[in-house]
Order: structure tokens, then sequence, then C-alpha cells
């Protein structure tokens, strides 16, 4: 039993992404080398609650964590070293199991948010067009009875 669990625990150690078990009480009781990705070491995140890494008003989303399977996206504090912003992360648990996995989506809700930003400004510059269409509609019909009443 103790050679496949060093097995799995090597094997998550490649992953890119930061795997953790937790014990009951949602105390990280493991987590793998992508961890240092994020600025720490193993030592430092061990022994730390889940909780205490996201940030306070998506605790919720953390609780429904350790109450079904689910995936969830929440903001997630110190978990850059040095970075004074929140770190994006998607939480992947199956409470059965005691264990999870955190992507950095980061990047990623940095390139979702200046898609949007680009969409609302070409809905802004096309709702701006139909208003100069609808104006120049009006100036022609104003222009075309003025246009005969001055050249008769």
């Amino acid at each position: 039993m103790a050679d496949r669990e060093d097995m799995m625990r090597a094997f998550t150690d490649i992953l890119p992404d930061v795997i953790y078990e937790t014990d009951d009480a949602g105390i990280i009781t493991y987590v793998s080398n992508a961890i240092t990705r994020l600025g720490f070491s193993r030592e430092e995140i061990v022994g730390t609650m889940v909780r205490d890494l996201v940030y306070p008003d998506d605790m919720t989303k953390v609780d429904e964590c350790f109450r079904g399977p689910v995936v969830i996206r929440c903001r997630c504090r110190n978990l850059k070293k040095g970075a004074d912003e929140y770190i994006f992360a998607e939480f992947y648990s199956r409470p059965g199991l005691r264990m999870g996995m955190i992507r950095d989506i980061t990047e990623e809700r940095k390139k979702e948010r200046a898609l949007q930003l680009t969409r609302d400004q070409l809905f802004q510059s096309e709702k701006l067009a139909s208003i100069g269409q609808l104006a120049a509609g009006i100036a022609h019909e104003i222009n075309n009875p003025l246009g005969f009443v001055t050249s008769n």
C-alpha cells in the first residue's frame, strides 16, 4: 500500500496543477510540488486550512467543496509571494476522497475580461453608428422639403 501511495504522490508531483489532500477539518495534509510555482514550499502550505487561502467573499464556495463533488472558481489570497493581487483559482473537489486540485486561472480571467471589454466597446460603437444613421436619415427627411421650398 505504501508503494502505491508513493507512486501516486510521485505522479501528482509532475502535474502542472496543485494537488492537495485534506483531513476532515479541511487542513491540508499533502500538497504537490506545483505549489512552488505559486512561490511556496510544501512545508509552508501543509498544516494550513483550505479556507485560509481563499478570499473571504468566496468562502461559501469553498464550503461547497466539502459537501459534494463540485468545481468552483474563486479568488485566492496569499498564494503568490510578494504579489499584492489575488490569484483566481479553480478548485476541483470530491469530499469522499478529501482531495482537490487548484489551477491558477489568473491569466485566463484577464483574457476573459479583456475580451468582455472589447465586446462592450464594439457594442457601444455599433450603438453610435446606429444613432449616426438615424440622425442622417432625419437630416435627409428635413432637407428634402426644405430644398423644395427654397428652390421654388
